[in-house]
């Protein structure tokens, strides 16, 4: 009889300790599915990945001119305004905001400012380019312009690896 009691009372115990784990398993369970996912061949041309990457980067310029123009007076604008702002993004390495030339420019970004300089002095349109950084990272770049002004040359770095995992 004092078996039985003591069966009862360890029955719903035992139901559960082994409920417990349920929600940690299913989230393990499906972090594994996403790490699987993530890892599965996938067979893709360099163009399909430079189109994904320029559609991403144009995504957070805009986005990041979103966050410039709610946070400055346009007729005021100052390219120190912006250098504080913190944004994230996973296929992000790094992101500038360049209203003039300046040293920390690399070879690419000095050659981007300097065409974009002769098509407005040619009275000519800019636009947005991506070009490849090494074999691993990818620059996007594009003209700034508040109120149909240009005003300076956006410089984002994508990490190629993040563009293929999204895809």
């Amino acid at each position: 009889m004092v078996n039985y009691k003591l069966n009862l009372l360890l029955l719903p115990l035992v139901f559960l300790m082994l409920s417990c784990g349920q929600a940690d398993r299913q989230r393990n369970r499906d972090d594994f599915k996403k790490e699987m996912k993530a890892k599965k061949l996938k067979r893709l041309t360099d163009g399909q990945i430079q189109v994904a990457a320029f559609e991403e980067a144009k995504n957070i310029t805009t986005r990041l001119e979103g966050i410039l123009i709610s946070q400055i007076d346009s007729n005021s604008f100052d390219c120190e305004d912006f250098k504080n702002i913190q944004f994230q993004n996973e296929t992000l390495v790094s992101f500038k905001l360049y209203c003039q030339k300046a040293q920390e420019m690399n070879e690419k970004e000095r050659q981007i400012w300097d065409a974009y300089q002769t098509n407005i002095n040619q009275k000519l349109p800019i636009g947005d380019n991506l070009q490849k950084l090494g074999e691993t990272e990818f620059l996007y770049s594009a003209p700034l312009y508040i109120k149909n002004t240009y005003r300076g040359l956006w410089s984002v770095v994508l990490s190629k690896k993040e563009i293929i995992r999204n895809m």
